[in-house]
């Protein structure tokens, strides 16, 4: 199944990385494979049984080849760990497989294995519940043993899990003790002595390890908590566990719709926690039957003492889950996940609770479908399999594979397999954490865009040709690309490639002799039909650039228009020098503003200050748009002027 899942991964290991991007390009997944890369010191971020196998495996593959063996090798360890865990609470290989499959392959598995690598290693958490019901049933050396690795390996893994842990365990040593007949061979004070034992040994290591690798966080541990509203938007929302998963091939748009009604956006991921009807209603037949105490004789028959600390842990793990302030009679009250966090405030993500929900609804339902098996002919076995294929199609979608190109764009992929002979420009900003890791893949010859830069201002080619770009990458999901998929190429550019996600561009233009760039003081640029601008400000900073060889002087004009009132600029360089006064219309017009000496390598900035107060925006049009405003700067021209005598 891993194999279908990641079948066009598989064929392009160094190209693809798996996963849907269910919110689009996010900064993770490439920020993981630099660790690997690097395979630095070790700080608090770090989280050794994820971080030090991909270290190993990248040394052999490469970063982007060892993300992918971390996170899929996930899925079989998941699928094996779920079935020894449920053949030891059940005996049924028929109920063991299906929880098997239910789990390692859950929207929950599938969903953060695209964008969290740590996350998606869910393997070790049954692997732990089974050494720790074998621990609870009969402490031995050998099962203490296990117990500590497999707490280990969760906690190391991923400290979400780990902290899950710790808070669960109790839960199921009190659920266990009063649900499985084995824990009746032996006194209480037993497992809780080696359950103390293990936690003390665990906090003990933890302070030892924090106390070489990130010193400051035991000195002052608030410096790594997250801010209080924060725990809203990553805690599971009751709709969580009904809706189907974004990418969902059928429902997936009509989920997504709905999420969007609800606010949720950039926390997506965490609720991709479908458990669906399909499921619960074959956990709810492992329910009744052992509420019946109903006994078979055969060898497959699944057990159902175990149910009880099944249902326990379900319960904890859900309401851990959920937001922090329920409403009680119309009284709001601090729910569990509030609790945690006023303990944990490191922990924000407490939707990850819901991994446990899965496991045991997926147990619970192989033990009901198993049951549903050994009844006769008919009407069970007939309910048993439309059931189970309700619950594969609420949570399985179709089709199956999942992955996308590690690069984010075609225009990306064209020009990694087509290399131009210059540079190229990616029309992102570098300070876009998503889109830092790119330049990784082309080396110097791709550059970002840098502050305050951007890609729809006029003389954008002969700025690009005089820094040596020969190519122009513009996404499509960006103010910019939409409005240029509107227009021709501006001038100096034309369109090689355009795809569903970019367009490439060949940059056509003559360098330009003097080059203009924005400072300070000016807004994100807009976009209009007839053209594009920036507003300004109470004041705002140019900078003039030339690329001659020798001093020039130059004539500078600019194309404004004022907001609300017409307005007086007073424009001088930043070395004292008055070049004058203009007065800003309502309708863009031309204004010149003088004359400037440039000297190569040395840029020359002009200053343009307001002589009345900006307006904000909302005060005049109630549109809800809170900046201050004073002119609106469309256009610029640089004319060169004939050479003084004495620089001859």
């Amino acid at each position: 199944m891993t194999v279908l899942l990641a079948a066009p991964v598989l064929l392009a290991p160094r190209q693809r990385l798996f996963g849907n991007e269910i919110i689009g390009r996010y900064h993770d997944p490439f920020t993981a494979i630099a660790v690997f890369e690097r395979a630095a010191r070790p700080t608090l971020r770090t989280q050794p049984a994820t971080d030090y196998l991909g270290a190993l495996a990248e040394r052999f593959v490469g970063g982007v080849v060892a993300y992918n063996f971390v996170v899929l090798v996930s899925f079989p360890l998941a699928a094996l760990f779920t079935y020894l865990l449920a053949y030891r609470l059940t005996r049924s290989a028929a109920a063991s497989t299906l929880a098997a499959g239910l789990y390692a392959f859950s929207p929950f598995h599938i969903a953060h294995a695209a964008y969290h690598p740590h996350v998606a290693q869910t393997q070790w958490l049954p692997l732990y519940l089974l050494a720790l019901w074998l621990t609870l049933a009969r402490v031995s050396a050998r099962r203490l043993a296990l117990l500590a690795v497999a707490f280990a390996l969760v906690a190391l893994s991923n400290f979400y899990f780990g902290f899950i842990a710790v808070v669960l365990t109790p839960v199921a040593a009190v659920a266990q003790r009063y649900s499985a007949r084995e824990a009746a061979d032996q006194p209480a004070w037993k497992p809780t002595l080696a359950l103390a034992g293990l936690f003390a040994g665990a906090a003990g290591a933890a302070a030892l390890y924090l106390r070489r690798v990130a010193p400051s966080f035991l000195a002052d541990p608030a410096s790594a908590a997250f801010p209080a509203q924060d725990i809203e938007l990553y805690t599971a929302r009751w709709q969580s566990y009904f809706l189907p998963p974004v990418d969902h091939p059928l429902l997936g748009e009509w989920a997504r719709r709905i999420w969007s009604g609800l606010g949720v956006h950039g926390g997506l991921v965490e609720q991709q926690l479908t458990i669906g009807l399909g499921m619960l209603a074959l956990a709810a037949v492992a329910v009744v039957e052992a509420v019946r105490r109903r006994r078979w004789s055969q060898p497959s028959t699944p057990r159902l003492d175990g149910v009880p600390l099944l249902l326990s842990l379900a319960i904890a793990a859900l309401v851990c889950s959920l937001p922090p302030r329920w409403e009680l009679g119309g009284i709001a009250v601090p729910g569990p996940s509030a609790l945690l966090f006023a303990v944990a405030p490191m922990f924000r993500a407490l939707a990850r609770f819901a991994v446990v929900v899965d496991l045991v609804v997926a147990l619970l339902a192989g033990i009901g479908f198993a049951a549903l098996l050994r009844r006769p002919r008919g009407l069970p076995r007939a309910a048993a399999c439309g059931l189970l294929l309700l619950a594969l199609a609420e949570r399985s979608p179709w089709p199956p594979w999942r992955w996308r190109d590690v690069l984010p764009t075609a225009a990306h992929r064209r020009l990694a397999e087509h290399p131009s002979p210059g540079r190229v420009l990616d029309c992102a900003p570098a300070s876009d954490l998503a889109q830092s890791s790119v330049p990784r893949y082309f080396g110097p010859r791709l550059a970002l865009l840098g502050a305050g830069a951007d890609c729809g201002e006029p003389e954008l080619a002969g700025k690009l040709a005089s820094r040596g770009f020969d190519r122009l990458i513009v996404r499509r999901a960006s103010r910019v690309g939409d409005w240029l998929a509107t227009r021709p190429a501006p001038a100096g550019l034309r369109l090689v490639s355009s795809y569903a996600d970019s367009a490439l561009y060949a940059v056509e233009a003559q360098p330009a002799a003097v080059v203009v760039d924005f400072g300070d003081g000016f807004f994100d640029r807009e976009y209009r039909p007839e053209g594009s601008f920036r507003w300004m400000g109470d004041k705002g900073t140019l900078r003039l650039s030339t690329t001659e060889r020798r001093r020039s002087r130059v004539r500078l004009a600019i194309e404004i228009h004022a907001f609300a009132t017409p307005r007086s600029i007073a424009v001088a360089t930043a070395d004292g020098v008055r070049l004058g006064e203009v007065r800003a219309e309502l309708q863009p017009s031309r204004m010149e503003l003088g004359e400037l000496d440039l000297a190569p390598g040395v840029p020359r900035e002009i200053r343009l200050v307001a002589l009345a107060p900006a307006t904000r925006a909302d005060d005049v049009l109630h549109n809800g748009d809170l900046r201050a405003v004073s002119v609106a700067l469309w256009s610029w021209t640089v004319s060169p002027l004939p050479a003084a005598a004495d620089d001859d």
